[in-house]
């Protein structure tokens, strides 16, 4: 029902209270409120074929682009405080740090938003779609322009010891799909 800026910005808030699933705060069933609101996000977005693949894949890309932005922004916060050290020498870097990195970052659920929505269903499967190109995105974040795999919506599964022995054996990317499809 939301359209516009506005629905961007809930998509941005709802991202924001997911970096609260992650560790150290470890609230997992924040994700049974916020991941919703980015499925909807997805459903509200046009899909007509006539428009074209390229605005078919942006439509798609901005829910998990505001998503992750605000996902990336609370829970990375704390990468600008290594750049108070020498607040003198590196006080430039800080809008890079606090700013450009989630939204690089963000790019990459963008990218998974994106594909997914090319493959969107209107019942259950989108669940799984939605899964899958979350989990590739995982992975190539990990790696893709030197890598940089801090925060993966995975480690929001490890809040007991049953999850964090799953993960142990199936590792991070398959906790990513569970995260997801839960």
């Amino acid at each position: 029902m939301l359209s516009g800026w506005l629905r961007y910005l809930v998509l941005f808030l709802a991202g924001a209270v997911s970096a609260l699933a992650a560790p150290p705060f470890d609230l997992f069933f924040v994700l049974f409120l916020t991941f919703p609101v980015l499925v909807w996000g997805m459903d509200g977005v046009a899909s007509d074929p006539d428009n074209g693949l390229f605005h078919r894949l942006r439509m798609g890309f901005l829910p998990g682009f505001f998503f992750g932005f605000g996902y990336f922004l609370a829970g990375l916060w704390w990468i600008g405080n290594a750049f108070l050290v020498d607040a003198q020498g590196f006080m430039w870097a800080l809008p890079i740090a606090i700013i450009a990195v989630p939204a690089v970052l963000a790019c990459f659920w963008g990218a998974a938003t994106a594909l997914a929505r090319l493959f969107w269903a209107g019942d259950g499967r989108r669940l799984f779609i939605l899964a899958a190109f979350f989990t590739l995105s995982e992975y190539l974040r990990s790696f893709v322009a030197t890598g940089f795999p801090w925060n993966p919506l995975g480690a929001a599964a490890y809040f007991s010891p049953v999850t964090m022995q799953t993960a142990s054996l199936l590792g991070t990317y398959a906790m990513t799909a569970f995260v997801v499809v839960v």
